[in-house]
């Protein structure tokens, strides 16, 4: 469960303030927010009990059917091998594979609590709120247990880059590493030793440096081991964490009714957080960066402020990329398209098909593993003859190429 929700069920009587340029979305319900992702050009905002999409960065909104009578909240969803999963509080996984037309429950072996998802070279894993972490089962229909030796029954956030993962542990800045050559987690502090009252709320990997948010601080590590401050910025009860191409954001929640956002540059560790913004009565539970804005999950809806009044642009940029796409072959193409990727590391990827109205008609790889090289990928599907856009989602960018079905 996102921390504040409980704050919610309590009935604190609050409103949200426009801070700045901050606006919220009119067209969604002004309700709590707790996750967003933005993947395949499309952005997602979890409600109450639907999922809400937008294909052009918020100008308009779909949603998926209601997941569940019952469901209070989503607290983290996630795309994962053609389908939608939708973690709430209480009610434990649902899963969607007709773009949430309808709903499965998949909640056998699992804690009904979930805080978030992560996947990490090709397996889903869930971190609970009162079961530690388990991974998706091979058939995709039950969990399984992923402790392995992480000690704690709950877990608040999870991540990875190419050499570990790491999860929260439950308290006392405690943070967990996993590696396949141990098969086991290990547990570490971010301060170097036991920090009772410090707790860790996010997590996010930025070229392959971890980064985790805590009530005390920012702190970065590349091996999962040993941890370093980044700098001060005003401690808070929550804090998440935005990827831009110059730099990280860093949204702080001071108690119930205080917020700051802060910006720092993500190259050099000594650059110190510069505060940009500052509201107050609203909670902010996520944080994300789109091509053109900066949104923040809030308890009273979805906002959204333009990334160039910050004077930063996103990750989306091809410019710093470290894999190479070749062209779409044969193109036009009677039905079987192919094409490589090239990694300098092994790196995640997915890639969705689109007709020209932005609307996904097939995702025929879904968070694969590409081995450092070549990567050739071929794709038959029955499409009508026509213009289609390939979108491949490669080291958290999307790059979108399109082809022809011609007639046989």
């Amino acid at each position: 469960m996102k921390p504040f929700y409980i704050a919610f069920l309590l009935s604190l009587l609050v409103s949200s303030q426009i801070n700045g340029q901050w606006k919220r979305v009119g067209q969604l319900p002004a309700v709590d927010y707790y996750s967003m992702v933005y993947q395949n050009h499309t952005l997602y905002a979890s409600g109450a009990n639907k999922l809400y999409i937008s294909r052009n960065e918020g100008s308009t909104w779909d949603s998926t059917a209601i997941i569940a009578q019952g469901v209070a909240a989503i607290d983290d969803f996630i795309l994962f091998d053609n389908g939608l999963y939708a973690g709430s509080y209480g009610m434990g996984v649902f899963r969607s594979t007709n773009n949430g037309a309808s709903w499965q429950n998949i909640t056998i072996g699992i804690d009904r609590y979930i805080n978030e998802f992560f996947t990490w070279k090709g397996q889903l894993y869930a971190s609970t709120d009162d079961g530690g972490v388990y991974r998706l089962a091979e058939n995709k229909q039950r969990w399984e247990p992923f402790k392995n030796g992480f000690t704690w029954n709950t877990s608040a956030a999870l991540s990875g880059n190419s050499a570990c993962m790491v999860a929260a542990g439950g308290a006392n800045g405690s943070i967990f590493r996993y590696t396949e050559e141990t098969g086991l987690w290990e547990e570490y502090y971010v301060r170097g030793n036991i920090s009772p009252g410090m707790n860790i709320s996010d997590i996010i990997s930025v070229n392959d440096t971890l980064f985790a948010a805590t009530s005390a601080g920012i702190y970065s590590s590349t091996n999962g081991r040993q941890w370093t401050n980044t700098g001060t910025i005003r401690n808070g009860s929550y804090v998440f964490l935005a990827n831009v191409k110059e730099g990280i954001f860093c949204v702080v929640n001071h108690g119930l009714n205080e917020v700051s956002v802060f910006k720092r540059s993500k190259e050099v560790n000594t650059t110190p957080w510069v505060q940009t913004d500052f509201f107050q009565n609203t909670v902010v539970y996520e944080l994300l960066v789109t091509p053109r804005y900066l949104w923040q999950a809030r308890m009273d809806g979805l906002y959204y402020r333009s990334l160039g009044e910050y004077g930063v642009t996103p990750p989306f940029q091809e410019n710093d990329i470290n894999f190479s796409i070749s062209r779409i072959y044969p193109n036009p193409a009677a039905q079987r398209i192919n094409f490589n990727i090239t990694v300098s590391k092994p790196t995640q990827f997915s890639a969705t098909i689109l007709n020209t109205n932005g609307q996904i008609l097939l995702q025929p790889f879904q968070s694969r593993i590409l081995t450092t090289g070549s990567n050739l990928f071929s794709v038959s599907q029955n499409l009508p003859v026509g213009v289609y856009y390939l979108s491949l989602y490669v080291d958290g960018r999307t790059y979108t190429k399109n082809f022809v079905i011609a007639p046989k």
